[in-house]
């Protein structure tokens, strides 16, 4: 191996071995751990192009990759959902629009459904009242583009 090409350093990193040992310092190279221990256990394995990171007593915990993806609903939103997000949509006018748009095209019992909804894109949250305008008496509910908030309108409460 030639140097470690980055370095974690002042840290509580949680190594998440069996003891659930916690150390200052962690080396890599190419992505994966090659020293663990404290500045003078890791520090050997660095060389003048090791990327220093000084992580000021923050916790790290390795080996933690999520891209945090559910394909399963993913692929229901692109089939059956209307899609808000900020390349279609900049603002609130647009949004409304869309919205309308998909209401016209659907039955009055059908809902109307939205993801990527993105309010510091499309010029803020709509109103309740613009939600029921929008909607045409349609339940609506509009996912936003993180999928930790949604909003809905009257009718969808109602139905609900």
């Amino acid at each position: 191996m030639t140097s470690a090409d980055l370095l974690l350093v002042n840290g509580r990193i949680r190594t998440l071995d069996p003891s659930d040992r916690v150390v200052s310092c962690l080396a890599a190279y190419q992505g994966r751990i090659v020293a663990l221990g404290d500045l003078a256990e890791v520090d050997h394995v660095a060389g003048p192009a090791t990327r220093r990171l000084d992580l000021g007593g923050a916790t790290a915990i390795p080996g933690i990759v999520d891209s945090h993806c559910h394909p399963d609903t993913y692929a229901i939103r692109l089939a059956k959902w209307c899609d808000l997000g900020p390349g279609k949509i900049t603002s609130r006018a647009e949004l409304l629009e869309a919205i309308a748009a998909r209401a016209r095209a659907q039955g009055l019992t059908q809902w109307v459904i939205g993801y990527r909804f993105n309010e510091r894109e499309s010029g803020g949250y709509p109103t309740l009242a613009e939600l029921d305008a929008a909607a045409g008496g349609r339940p609506l509910f509009i996912l936003r583009t993180d999928a930790h908030l949604g909003l809905a309108n009257s009718a969808a409460f109602a139905a609900c």
